[in-house]
């Protein structure tokens, strides 16, 4: 079973985002470790919308924000 299964609702990736996104806040020490999930969160989520739609642009994306 997956969390995806337990919600009945259309939007369930939506939903399980944004769950994860306050999961990270509860778990942060402080403010700085917080921003900086919020980061890491933002450059995955960008990455993934990316590659949906195209791969070459995801790939361009994943390279620029390693080589920063």
């Amino acid at each position: 079973m997956t969390l995806y299964s337990l919600c009945s609702c259309k939007n369930s990736t939506a939903h399980f985002s944004v769950i994860l996104f306050f999961l990270f806040f509860l778990l942060s020490a402080s403010w700085q470790e917080a921003a900086s999930m919020v980061f890491l969160f933002s450059k995955i989520a960008n990455f993934v919308l990316f590659a949906r739609s195209d791969l070459r642009l995801g790939l361009i994306y994943l390279i620029f924000c390693l080589g920063e």
